[in-house]
Parts: C-alpha cells; structure tokens; sequence
C-alpha cells in the first residue's frame, strides 16, 4: 500500500523539513550523505535519525513512534475568540484517525485573517494535549482560521469554529474545568439557584436540557468539539461555551 510506504515516506521528509527547520534539515541530509560509514555501503533508519537529531539538536524517538512505527494521522479541529482586541484565545482538539493511534503530539501551523482576509498572521502552536488553549497577539479582529494552510502535515482537518460568548444578562457563566471529559461545573451568585440547563450545537440547536444537580452538567455523550449551554436560575439566564476533549 504506497500510501503507508512511499507515499508516506516522502511525506515524513516533508514534515521533519517543517519541523526541524530548512538549515538543520538540510544539513542532516548532507551530513548522511557525506558519513564514511554510509557512503557507498549500507544505511539503517537509525543512522538517518542519528544525523537528524545530531544537526537539530532534537530527540526526534516520539515522532518515529508516531509516524513511523505507528500508524493512523491527527483529525483536528478548533475554536477561536477574542479574550480583548489584542488577544485571541484558540482552542484545539484532536481525535485519532484509527482507535489504535494515540496522540499526536505536533507543532501546529495556523493563520488567523480578518474579514475580507486582507490582513493575516500566522501560528506555530506547540500542541501537546487535546483541548490544549492558547493566547496569541493579533493586531486585528479575527474572522476566520486555517489549520495548517501550507499542508505541512499528514492531518485532516474536521471544523473550525468562531466562537461568539453573547450571554443574555450583564454576567455569563464561569464553566470548569473546561475542556472536560464531560463533566462541568459551575458558580452561581449567593441565594441563586440553577432552574434549568441547556445545551446548543455551536450553530444554535438544542441537543439536550436538564434540571442542574450539585451545580454541574453531565454530558459524557458529547463528542469533541465546541457548545453553548444556557443556564436559567431564578435570578439570570447567562450563556457560556462548553469544550468537550
């Protein structure tokens, strides 16, 4: 199957190039090309690590295990807002391509773009566990996302998504932890009490509502991703955003 094989194979070079960098890169590949040993006689894969790490300065053992010796690609998906003008919060999530693939841990290329896409900046994320978060600096209102535009990774990328936190009163709801694996939890003024809970599909269709109990949601059934909950006590309606990992 040249898609494990070949195909894969040239691929990897591709992405170690983007990993590494184009000037260690290189130089590993003329340093092996150049070793006494290897000239002219036989060569082993872990020969060809050993000029990588060595021209890098980079254990390179997880990616091998993930890429070589492992099989199956990330599937990524992710959330986008502004915390202040200045600030953009992203979230990504990550799912394996087959269940015996575990995670995949990579720096992540993303480009952030304005409305008309007339202005742009770009993102190396070093992203090391589902529902990581990070906080960039932009210069512009963010309206849009691509998860590694220049196609420097073996991935596919499921859905990008602006998140917009638009609750109903002068207070939203404070959520954690979250991402969670399904369980949140939540705080609510003195002599407040939580009437009923609801949770939206992020495009606004109500998936399920429930009566709160020990001030948390569980929602174990939902798949990774991003959702609103609205919260009705008897003081406020107030929305927040729900990261399931």
């Amino acid at each position: 199957d040249s898609r494990l094989s070949y195909s894969k194979g040239a691929y990897l070079l591709h992405m170690l190039r983007g990993i590494l960098g184009e000037e260690p890169f290189f130089r590993a590949v003329r340093n092996y090309f150049n070793d006494p040993q290897i000239k002219y006689g036989f060569a082993t894969h872990d020969q060809w690590v050993k000029h990588l790490e060595s021209a890098s300065g980079t254990s390179l053992s997880g990616f091998f295990s993930d890429w070589y010796t492992g099989e199956g690609f990330p599937v990524y998906s992710a959330g986008f807002r502004h915390i202040n003008p200045a600030t953009l919060q992203i979230t990504i999530l990550q799912e394996p391509s087959v269940p015996s693939a575990g995670f995949f841990e990579m720096p992540l290329p993303v480009r952030v773009y304005n409305a008309t896409k007339s202005d742009s900046a770009d993102f190396r994320l070093d992203h090391r566990y589902n529902g990581q978060v990070f906080e960039v600096p932009v210069r512009f209102e963010v309206a849009g996302m691509a998860i590694d535009p220049d196609f420097w990774l073996i991935r596919k990328v499921d859905k990008v998504t602006a998140i917009m936190d638009k609750p109903e009163s002068d207070s939203g709801i404070i959520l954690y932890p979250n991402p969670s694996s399904g369980t949140w939890y939540f705080t609510l003024q003195p002599g407040e009490v939580a009437e009923k809970a609801g949770i939206y599909s992020i495009t606004g269709s109500l998936l399920a509502e429930e009566v709160p109990a020990d001030l948390s949601v569980a929602a174990p059934w939902l798949k990774s991703g991003f959702y609103l909950i609205r919260l009705k006590t008897n003081f406020r309606v107030a929305e927040g955003v729900l990261i399931r990992k």
